[in-house]
């Protein structure tokens, strides 16, 4: 009877807490998550016949393969294990280069240093993110052997720049479409562009089960490879830890909305007390760069069973991501900031929206201070923070435009449980906050133009209707 008296207790003053501490109405990380997943979920939570092997791994690689217009989809534990089945494909090994832009995870070098190969980090376009062809050009070697060619939150990669310098050095091409999938380069989909692409089903991601990647090709000769290296090396997680993944889930489409935010912090805190759910997360292994035991993992029949869920939802997800880039593409301008660059001929995906401002720190906590959380995303060249440049190789100083990146763009939310009053709540504190901040010398009557310019614009989104504002 004490304890429960206990826990009764200890509820409530977390309760309290909770109360007091102040919720963001709009955050940057949402799950794309819904209530459209929450039946292939609790099928995963309540049988338990079909955890981890089932005809839905199959009928999911098979989708992926339809939405990306043919090709060969292996899905693996996670989309760094994708990576990792991708450079054993290519029989990538030791003092082999493979090229990657300095703005990236650790879990991108991470594979290549598995293989005892070394990552050679190239800068970046300040404007795209994206790897800048220049730096590509000035540090391919004659140990070159691969080039990641990563399409930066969602926005398609320059791709015939860097191939024109790597295939006629027979220098191959994997794309990262971590943050891309649905994105299109010169109306082709991002992941049919080189030798291979991995992609990434984590919670952050364009669509999330928990953890979980794709490995896709249309190379006849990598396929069977990339099949293999899933049979013969990778093994199936541990049931109870899949379960423990799919609470998480539960959690993200049902109580982690913007409307259920103190609620959902609230459950969630005893949800992990109580050892319910797990987040996936880093492993210190590799966080400081080396191989964590059971690296190796597939993806599981419960996993594949949601993520088919997520395809199926696809075009709605980007549709509304797209419809919130759309207004923060208006009003931005507006309020004296510049809109991400757009290349000719690309359709990005908007995994976050990224904005360049002129400190960053002031930003977040004035935003903060109402009730809007936006992304640091990423708060080092190799993310995260913790991670030593010695470990992965990277030398300070050798990406200048990715190290300024670092410090000046900031991520606002652009998930699909955002609306197009989200968008342009955020737009205006953006424009409040341009206003407090401009520099004394600045004319009055531009400050004058550019508050009016804001109110009118939120008058005139607020008085469309909602669908009509979602369709432009």
């Amino acid at each position: 009877m004490s304890r429960v008296l206990r826990h009764i207790r200890s509820f409530g003053e977390h309760a309290l807490k909770v109360g007091r501490r102040k919720h963001f109405r709009s955050v940057c990380l949402m799950s794309a998550n819904g209530f459209s997943d929450v039946p292939a979920i609790m099928h995963g939570l309540v049988s338990t016949k079909d955890t981890l092997q089932g005809g839905c791994i199959a009928e999911f690689e098979a989708l992926f393969s339809r939405v990306m217009g043919g090709g060969y989809a292996v899905s693996f534990g996670s989309g760094r294990v994708a990576l990792a089945a991708i450079l054993d494909a290519l029989e990538i090994g030791p003092d082999d280069e493979v090229m990657m832009p300095g703005y990236t995870c650790v879990v991108v070098p991470n594979p290549v240093l598995y293989r005892g190969a070394r990552p050679v980090y190239a800068d970046i376009d300040k404007r795209t993110l994206n790897l800048d062809p220049k730096d590509v050009k000035r540090k391919i070697t004659s140990k070159t052997r691969a080039i990641i060619v990563q399409h930066t939150f969602g926005m398609p990669c320059n791709f015939d720049a860097i191939a024109q310098l790597a295939r006629p050095l027979g220098i191959r091409l994997i794309e990262d479409c971590t943050h891309a999938l649905g994105a299109k380069y010169v109306g082709q989909p991002v992941g049919t562009l080189g030798d291979a692409a991995y992609f990434s089903m984590e919670q952050s991601k364009l669509i999330s089960t928990g953890m979980g990647g794709v490995a896709f090709t249309r190379n006849e000769e990598l396929a069977p490879r990339l099949a293999e290296f899933q049979r013969q090396r990778c093994v199936w997680p541990e049931p109870a830890e899949v379960r423990l993944t799919l609470s998480y889930l539960l959690y993200l489409a049902l109580l982690r909305g913007p409307r259920s935010i103190v609620l959902g912090d609230l459950v969630a805190h005893y949800l992990y007390r109580l050892r319910l759910m797990k987040c996936p997360e880093y492993t210190d292994a590799e966080l400081q760069c080396r191989c964590p035991p059971s690296f190796l993992k597939r993806l599981p029949n419960a996993y594949a069973r949601v993520a088919i869920s997520q395809l199926r939802h696809l075009a709605r997800n980007l549709a509304r991501r797209n419809a919130v880039a759309q207004v923060y593409n208006r009003r931005l301008p507006e309020c004296g900031f510049e809109p991400p660059a757009v290349p000719e001929g690309c359709e990005p995906v908007y995994l976050r929206y990224p904005l360049w401002v002129d400190d960053k720190s002031a930003l977040v906590d004035y935003l903060a201070e109402r009730e809007i959380g936006i992304g640091v995303w990423f708060d080092s060249t190799i993310h995260p923070r913790v991670v030593r440049f010695v470990d992965a190789h990277y030398k300070e100083g050798s990406c200048p435009n990715a190290e300024s990146a670092v410090r000046h763009i900031v991520n606002l939310p652009s998930h699909p449980r955002m609306n197009s009053k989200d968008a342009m709540r955020v737009a205006a504190a953006l424009a409040t906050y341009r206003e407090e901040h401009l520099p004394w010398h600045q004319d009055t009557l531009w400050l004058n133009v550019m508050r009016v310019a804001a109110v009118l614009a939120t008058y005139r989104e607020e008085r469309l209707p909602r669908q009509q504002v979602l369709s432009r």
